[in-house]
């Protein structure tokens, strides 16, 4: 009997959380058993799971917030089920999955899902990290793009692979914003936090609305800095011209009618928002960020700024708003996207790979 254990922190809103959500169906095909355990104190689940998938709260099994009794827990339950297959998304818990599972013989497959360098813990971290990825009793390493793999040391990139995000959005919502009627409108999708940067975003909106006053921005997203960026859209005369409305249930509906999709990051693994953004057919605009360099050829489906470039975001919205031609070629192309990364292709590729490990 095949059992598939997946560590995660939360199912809440988030890039892992929907990449985890969307391969739960292509896991419950694949494995007799799947079981996600979630390590952090939450209990919301924010994107659909496939019914067979058991989810299981680590504080509540283990009867501990401490995260040694989590840990022991955990050995003893794998000890004992001897899954198939674990896999392990997040840093901090992949550090303490290995650490968990030290001297065990079984099958661990941990996976990236941001720019390595950016990890607020600081080198001497990574350094425990990268040793603990090079335990025998790890199979795999998934980054999300060959840029933040070619960042891992060189030793451990021959047990490392790239697998994209995929893109879960309805069939009809694909290429959507090609057949909508556009409006005046720049939307963005993302956590209001600092690596999103939508401080950025408001400071080159308010530089091109001065040439194009009839536009409107959009934020859609929840996070700490709402606050932060209300104040600041105030202070540039822009409360009536940028809005900050929270989630949105349907993002296709949402954003189908703007003229373009700006990402502003300030680093990134592989942005969801962005790949869905191209799917729907939108002309998109983002920082050289992860991903986004993988995605976008410049001024061939959409167009690259350099990060924290306030003239150079203001000037390519100005390029989209001004030559609308070359704004729907950037889309047409852009949308073929899905081609490659739609969610039964690249559930495929992660459950072959898992196979093929264990």
């Amino acid at each position: 009997m095949s059992k598939l254990i997946v560590c995660m922190g939360t199912l809440l809103t988030g890039g892992a959380e929907r990449v985890l959500s969307s391969l739960s169906f292509a896991f419950a095909d694949a494995y007799d058993e799947v079981e996600y355990l979630l390590w952090l104190p939450s209990s919301e689940i924010s994107y659909p799971i496939d019914p067979r998938v058991k989810i299981t709260h680590v504080i509540e099994e283990s009867g501990s917030e401490k995260r040694w009794k989590q840990a022991w827990w955990f050995r003893r339950k794998v000890k004992r089920e001897r899954p198939t297959m674990i896999l392990s998304f997040m840093v901090m818990i992949n550090y303490t999955v290995l650490l968990s599972l030290f001297g065990l013989q079984c099958n661990v497959v941990v996976s990236e899902r941001n720019d390595p360098r950016r990890f607020r813990r600081g080198q001497r971290f990574r350094n425990r990290i990268y040793w603990l990825y090079g335990l025998k009793n790890v199979k795999g390493i998934v980054m999300q793009t060959e840029k933040n793999r070619g960042l891992l040391p060189e030793h451990l990139r021959h047990k490392s692979t790239v697998i994209y995000n995929p893109i879960n959005i309805p069939k009809e919502a694909i290429g959507m914003g090609l057949r909508t009627e556009k409006k005046n409108l720049v939307v963005s999708v993302g956590r209001l936090v600092r690596q999103k940067n939508h401080q950025l975003l408001i400071k080159a909106f308010a530089l091109f609305h001065d040439r194009y006053p009839d536009y409107r921005l959009v934020i859609y997203g929840v996070g700490g800095n709402y606050d932060m960026l209300q104040a600041m859209a105030k202070e540039l005369n822009l409360e009536d011209y940028v809005s900050l409305p929270g989630k949105t249930s349907n993002v296709p509906e949402a954003i189908s009618g703007a003229k373009m999709f700006v990402l502003s990051s300030l680093f990134e693994g592989m942005s969801n928002a962005l790949l869905e953004a191209m799917a729907i057919g939108i002309p998109c605009i983002s920082t050289r960020v992860s991903g986004s360099t993988e995605l976008i050829e410049d001024h061939v489906n959409g167009l690259l700024v350099d990060v924290g470039d306030v003239d150079g975001i203001a000037k390519a919205m100005a390029f989209i708003a001004s030559h609308p031609e070359d704004a729907n070629a950037f889309a047409e192309k852009a949308h073929h996207v899905m081609d490659d990364l739609n969610v039964t292709r690249i559930s495929k590729i992660w459950v072959d790979y898992l196979r093929q490990l264990s």
